[in-house]
């Protein structure tokens, strides 16, 4: 009785011992595959992903009269709102549409304008609202779960308190 069960012990181990050799065989037969084999193909994904540029625009400075008295050109906050298609299931487009449309204050038509079908595919945001104030953006955020793909960044705009005596000093556009 004792030899029986030594002898299941030791079939129990030489199953796991082939188990744990199998595990590792074709643990480096797919490390072999992917480093060697398709090396070249994950160093190119890597070093794309890694030059991917992103455009952050610079803050510009508020400009004052000599004393720091008096503003001559102030920032005013503002946003842009963005979306990025391709981070968007095809069947929700229509929905998150209808869902922009609503917090935005825009019509269903001017954001179907700026997100055309044959750019659904495009991981490029693309801007559909400008000028957009911070309590819209509360609101985008409050329901960002819902809203997948869209994104939001600063964009202050230039406020020229006094445009007409000093255009030619502080420049105006």
């Amino acid at each position: 009785m004792a030899s029986e069960r030594e002898e299941r012990s030791e079939i129990r181990i030489i199953i796991l011992r082939i188990a744990f050799i199998a595990i590792f065989v074709v643990y480096t037969i797919r490390l072999f595959s992917m480093q060697i084999l398709s090396g070249d193909l994950y160093r190119s994904r890597a070093q794309n992903i890694a030059r991917q540029t992103t455009i952050i625009p610079a803050q510009r400075g508020e400009i004052y009269d000599r004393y720091y008295n008096q503003p001559l050109v102030l920032n005013t906050d503002s946003f842009a709102v963005s979306v990025t298609p391709a981070e968007v299931p095809r069947s929700e487009i229509p929905e998150l549409i209808n869902r922009l449309a609503e917090i935005l204050g825009l019509s269903r038509e001017q954001i179907e304008k700026k997100i055309p079908p044959s750019i659904y595919y495009l991981y490029q945001p693309v801007e559909i609202a400008v000028n957009v104030s911070f309590n819209t953006i509360a609101a985008l955020a409050e329901r960002i779960d819902s809203l997948p793909g869209v994104s939001w960044q600063s964009k202050p705009l230039r406020n020229y308190v006094e445009t007409s005596s000093l255009s030619h000093i502080i420049g105006y556009l």
